[in-house]
């Protein structure tokens, strides 16, 4: 009878794959028959649970599936998983700025917490550079959708990124390892090298331990043709060391400690998107034989640019089982990240303004501690304390010449900068729990709630420098902001049949207020609200998963950069900006539909607006006028009210098929192909048609052979298939008021890291 069910259900698929397309919600495994796909446990609530019992917006993306599309940095989630976005941040090397549902951190600094959380192994980063890592030897990664604040705490009122890296195993020796060289059709044909190793040690019969290691290097995508020698690619190196205790089996004691180093100017720059016509920084351009483009990768800079950045940390997980099932948890830990770099700020062959000089150094502890019962009776719960301090210290050099606009300055001197040294300290502290209770056997209820206590101070000052006239006001302040809130969710679950299951969820999510740097005041709390009503189901003897949802969520006192009018006068700077809306369906299907053939696919739209008075500035040659939206008002701002948020495509889609088949008695093929879709949208929330960006479909595929023990796998991939070149971020010049260029249509950047370009290569896979 199943039988017959798959033969009618099989063309279906096929023919409605590729519009589901990446699995935000599942990833897909399949047993050793390849004829069933696997139960995916997770943790997204903060108990190891079947997804399809989670009633919650969670992607899970296995270790296998990074593999097959050749994904090592967390920049790239966004092709595995629909709705998921990224912004470059140049300053902070490494790191990258992510947006759920169009929703993500508006504007940079340590005085605001991101919006969406990276989580390692269930620590919370206080900043989005402290999570930089590379994707190797991992159980898992987690992206849960809407607000999270219930259990995970700060930086997640849009959601979270939890990576799960894997444990040791205790009696079993193990070795894993990946090698792979690409080549890149980029500005510089570039190469791309990455090297993984794990090895597992038993060490006893009740401990084990874990040592991971890699090391990559990748030439730049973007060639500098003022100094064709300079290297502005990227090499990094890391170990992870993982130590496993079970003394007894009520004991779990895990320690972990890890470290990066990275060297080289790989995201710090950006190449010219477009030139006012007939500007200056066309003409210089045009000197050195540069045509701005959103092909362009090519730069003139006249100063040298480089990075580097060492992050790492340590924690203890101890937990302890008593003989009813429940079960106490402590979790400490300790984390640092210290960045220097420079670069040439107008990335032009005179000296205008070459000098940026940032240091940044982030340090944090956590400590948690959670009570979580037994699981056999009709009211589960868990509650816990958390505590966070987190330390940031930025200090950067701005200086610029402004040549040849004007004669040089006198030795050691510029005409215009700035020297500032910002420190802020944030306290966080909470306590928080949540239930379910089981009204009947097909009928469950959950409650939760979190209450914060969050304190931030900020001390700056800032200072000439060597400038001759400031960039920055001059002076030092002290501000501090203390924040006392109560977040929550709610939702119910029916189960329509034995592997069907029905859901409802409200939650209200929190994000602590914020200090606007170099503007020495702070903007209040950011509030979230998210209805989620979905289905989880697995089908056919469970060769097809499939889970559809409906969101609608509200952030009201969004924290970005927009104006603030008081009487009227109206400053571009951060701000409680106004509200935002989102909604939208996300389906997930993973299907078997023959054997030897895995479909991962995922589908996501999302309707996302700003709301009420949301003004920005206005961009050059916007049409003036003197009221009304999206028209430059004579205050220099534009209101966006209805606009699609900024950095949200409409539409997101994901595929990854995989198929397998026997060669021979010994060997076997693989041949896997990935889609990816998103629809244009736009960097910025006003109608600037320089800071949007086209749709968008990227292709990857690859091939290779192994064992039918799987011991081994060699493979050539293409990555980008078409070579398609999009930017990880587009910004208007800030110089271009300065050089007049503003009033002829504005100057405008972009950011192309590898993935931009089209990377063909070879890959060996390795377990014994």
């Amino acid at each position: 009878m199943v039988e017959e069910q798959v033969a009618r259900i099989r063309g279906y698929l096929l023919l409605t794959a590729g519009a589901f397309l990446s699995i935000p919600g599942v990833a897909l495994a399949a047993d050793e028959g390849g004829t069933q796909l696997e139960e995916i446990v997770v943790t997204a609530t903060k108990r190891a649970v079947n997804i399809e019992k989670v009633p919650l917006a969670v992607s899970v993306v296995s270790a296998d599936l990074l593999q097959q599309l050749k994904i090592s940095d967390p920049s790239d989630l966004n092709f595995v998983a629909p709705g998921l976005q990224k912004q470059q941040q140049s300053s902070l090397l490494g790191a990258a700025n992510f947006f759920i549902r169009g929703v993500g951190t508006a504007t940079f600094g340590g005085g605001v917490e991101p919006s969406v959380s990276t989580v390692i192994d269930d620590v919370v980063m206080g900043r989005s550079e402290m999570g930089v890592v590379q994707l190797f030897d991992l159980d898992r990664i987690e992206v849960l959708r809407g607000p999270q604040g219930t259990l995970f705490g700060m930086n997640s009122s849009a959601g979270l990124i939890h990576i799960v890296t894997t444990e040791p195993k205790i009696n079993q020796l193990e070795t894993v390892g990946h090698i792979s060289y690409g080549h890149v059709d980029d500005a510089t044909s570039g190469n791309d090298f990455l090297g993984q190793a794990s090895v597992n040690i038993p060490l006893s019969g009740t401990s084990a331990m874990r040592v991971s290691a890699f090391a990559m290097q990748t030439d730049g995508p973007v060639k500098n043709i003022s100094n064709p020698g300079e290297n502005l690619g990227v090499t990094e190196t890391g170990l992870r060391i993982k130590y496993l205790w079970k003394p007894t089996d009520n004991w779990k004691i895990l320690l972990a400690a890890d470290y990066a180093s990275e060297h080289g100017a790989y995201n710090s720059f950006y190449t010219r998107r477009y030139d006012a016509p007939g500007g200056f920084a066309e003409a210089q351009d045009a000197l050195v034989g540069i045509k701005a483009s959103s092909d362009n990768a090519v730069i003139a800079s006249n100063a040298a640019t480089f990075g580097e950045f060492n992050v790492g940390g340590a924690q203890a997980n101890i937990n302890y089982t008593f003989a009813d099932g429940s079960s106490i948890t402590n979790i400490v830990s300790a984390r640092a990240y210290n960045n220097h770099s420079a670069f040439d700020a107008d990335e032009l062959p005179v000296s205008f303004f070459d000098t940026v000089v940032p240091v940044f150094n982030d340090s944090q502890v956590t400590e948690e501690l959670r009570f979580t019962s037994r699981t056999d009776s009709k009211f589960i719960y868990q509650a816990g304390l958390y505590y966070m301090h987190l330390k940031s210290v930025e200090h950067t050099i701005l200086c610029g010449n402004l040549e040849p606009v004007l004669a040089p300055p006198p030795p050691g001197n510029c005409f215009l900068g700035s020297d500032y040294l910002i420190r802020n300290e944030r306290d966080n502290k909470a306590v928080f729990g949540q239930g379910t209770y089981s009204i009947t056997s097909a009928a469950r209820l959950t409650a939760g709630g979190r209450y914060t206590v969050a304190k931030l101070e900020d001390h700056s000052i800032q200072t000439l420098g060597h400038a001759i006239a400031a960039l920055n006001p001059v002076g030092s302040a002290d501000v501090d902001v203390t924040d006392h809130n109560f977040s929550y969710r709610i939702s119910g679950e029916y189960d329509l049949a034995p592997n069907v299951m029905s859901y409802v969820t409200y939650t209200r999510g929190f994000k602590a207020s914020g200090i606007a740097q170099n503007a020495n005041y702070a903007v209040g709390p950011e509030t979230s609200f998210d209805y989620e009503v979905g289905i989880k189901s697995t089908l056919f003897d469970r060769r097809l998963i499939f889970n559809v949802g409906l969101y609608r969520e509200t952030f009201d006192g969004y924290q970005a950069t927009s104006f603030k009018r008081t009487g009227n006068v109206a400053l571009y700077q951060l701000n409680n900006a106004g509200t935002l809306r989102a909604q939208g369906v996300e389906a997930d299907l993973m299907a078997i539909p023959l054997s030897g053939l895995r479909l991962d696919s995922g589908f996501a739209f999302n309707d996302a607006k700003y709301k009420g008075d949301y003004a920005v500035a206005c961009y050059p040659l916007e049409v003036v006028g003197t009221a009304g939206n999206n028209v430059c008002l004579p205050d220099g701002s534009t209101n966006v009210s209805g606009n699609q948020l900024a950095l949200a495509p409409r539409f997101t889609a994901t595929l990854a098929a995989n198929y397998e088949r026997s060669l021979n008695a010994s060997l076997r093929g693989i041949v896997s192909v990935n889609y990816y879709y998103r629809s244009s949208f736009s960097y910025d929330p006003s109608l600037d048609p320089q800071m949007r960006v086209g749709g968008l479909s990227v292709v990857g595929a690859s091939i290779g052979i192994e064992p039918e023990d799987a011991r081994w796998r060699v493979s050539a991939f293409v990555r980008n298939l078409f070579n398609q070149h999009y930017p990880s971020q587009v910004r208007p010049d800030a110089l271009a008021g300065a050089s007049g260029d503003n009033l002829k249509g504005g100057n405008y950047w972009q950011a192309l890291d590898a993935s931009a370009f089209r990377s063909i290569g070879l890959a060996l896979d390795y377990r014994f």
